[in-house]
Order: structure tokens, then sequence, then C-alpha cells
């Protein structure tokens, strides 16, 4: 990427961007503290718990770090939670949900991020595993083993999960200065994100693709992160993630974490929220499809 790093913005932005502003940063977090799953279709005797958005990607990517800048926001400064960072193999080794909390009630909001272990190539995650843990079979922070088979029999294992119990979206993780060379650089992996589409797939779980660091790969979106939409380098490697992994271009969300920030950046925030917000749509959409199911099952009061 470094030969067009440097490549002129675009006069126009190539998706519609937010407004970059303190009332942008407010108004969306708002939706997301209020933020009940399927609200607009279920009456007000039907409540589902929370969804579970489940976060897949290679060693390094950002999965945790992007948990921490979700969490930054809600806190009002900079803070750390999940253990990040970079290295040849995962720093996360559990399956862990973890809660955000309410900047305002400080109690748990409506949805879970749910962190894995990095994709390694040496180390792959299976497509038995995958589905198990798709369906609400592991528990939170149940030590996931990358060659270890998983059974009924295993310690902690969920014989009945019941829907909320379930992952309902996915978020890949992929580094936008490894996209040019991605299927040189990583092909195990590769294949291995793919082989876990499968699974998805025939579960018809919504799959989307956050793609961090950008601002490693345009001095433009550096300087100053609103630049992003207008930058064809980023346009660039969305374009190349959705061709690669067979997705269409608006579920690959560009993405900065905090990284070396020691304080919130409003614009920064308002990326995060924006990113987080379609998320959380797109676990609505899978739940649309157990409408039916979830009025059955998660009576109030029940």
């Amino acid at each position: 990427m470094s030969s067009c790093k440097d490549a002129q913005l675009y006069d126009k932005t190539w998706r519609a961007p937010p407004q970059w502003s303190e009332d942008e940063v407010e108004q969306i977090k708002g939706e997301i503290e209020d933020y009940v799953p399927v609200r607009d279709v279920v009456g007000s005797e039907v409540m589902f718990p929370k969804v579970n958005i489940l976060f897949i990607g290679p060693v390094g990517a950002g999965k945790s770090s992007f948990f921490n800048t979700v969490n930054s926001v809600f806190r009002g400064k900079v803070f750390n939670q999940a253990r990040s960072g970079s290295g040849v193999n995962s720093i996360t080794t559990k399956f862990i949900k973890y809660p955000v909390l309410s900047s305002i009630t400080k109690q748990p909001l409506n949805f879970r991020l749910c962190d894995t272990r990095g994709l390694e190539a040496k180390f792959p995650m299976s497509k038995e595993n995958l589905k198990l843990l798709l369906e609400g079979h592991l528990p939170n922070r149940f030590q996931l083993e990358p060659s270890g088979s998983v059974s009924s029999d295993t310690p902690g294992f969920i014989k009945y999960p019941n829907l909320d119990d379930h992952i309902h979206c996915v978020a890949f993780f992929i580094d936008a200065t490894q996209v040019e060379a991605m299927s040189d650089l990583i092909p195990d992996v590769l294949q291995n994100l793919k082989d876990l589409q499968t699974v998805m797939n025939a579960m018809e779980i919504p799959q989307l693709v956050l793609l961090t660091k950008v601002d490693s790969v345009c001095k433009h979106v550096q300087e100053d992160i609103s630049n992003i939409f207008r930058s064809p380098t980023v346009e660039h490697c969305v374009s190349k993630v959705a061709e690669i992994l067979g997705l269409p271009r608006y579920a690959i969300l560009p993405m900065k974490n905090i990284e070396n920030e020691a304080e919130l950046n409003m614009k920064l925030s308002i990326l995060t929220m924006s990113n987080l917000r379609t998320i959380l749509e797109n676990a609505d959409a899978f739940l649309f499809n157990k409408i039916d199911e979830i009025e059955q099952k998660y009576q109030k009061g029940e």
C-alpha cells in the first residue's frame, strides 16, 4: 500500500460520512444506550435479553483493541480492559463475552462483544468448534484450545443453549496494512476465514468486516480521521477485502482503534459508535428471522 499512501483525497466522499460533531457522538451513543433487540418488531410484553457479537480475525488485527475503544467511549476516558497488543501468538486464549456498561446507568447494555483467540496459520479454528460456538454451546471464559476438540462431555459445555446464548452477528477483523498482500502473507489464515464463512453462511449469520489501522495506509487519515471516506487508499482496501471475502462493500467498515491516544478523540468516537450501530443493526436482521421463536420464548415475567 505504500505506493498509494500519499494519494490525493477525492473531492467527494465514496460513502456517506457521519456528521463529525459532538452532537453526532451523543446522538449515536444515545441510540446505542437505548438499544433493545428487535424492539421495533416485537410487542412490549416481549424482551429478548442481549445480542452476542463475535469477533474473529488474525493475530494482531485489533479485536481486543476495538472492545477497548468502544468501552473507552462509554467510560468517557481511555480504558483498556481487554488484553491487547501485537505478537506472533494470540494474546486472547479464551472465549470471553464482554459486557459494555452504560455511561448513564452503569449497567450492562443490551449486547455483548465476544472475543476469542486470534487465528494463526499453525493453529486454525475448526469448523466444528466454530459451529458449537455460534450455536451457544460454549460458556463465557471457555478455554478454546486451537487444536483441541470440543464435545458434549467437555466441562462447561452447554447442551441445550437458548437463542440468547447464540452468536447473532460476526465481525471479522482485518488489518488494512495487510490487505494488498493478504493472499501471500497469510494464505492459511485466509483459507481458515473462508472455511469458517461456510459455516456462518449455512447458519445465515450476518458478517461484517472491521478494517482496522486505516490510518497506517493513508497519511491524510492519519492527519485527520474525518478524511476516511475521501481516501482512495481506504476505498481500495474496502473493495479488495469485499472481493476476497465475497461480501458487499457496505459490509466493510473502516476503523481506527485507540492505540497511542491518551485521551478520547471526538472523531474517533463517532467512527467507533457508527460502526457499532451498524453491527447491532445486523444482529437485529438475524433475529428478525427468529421472531416467532422470540415471541414464544421471551415473554416478560416468564
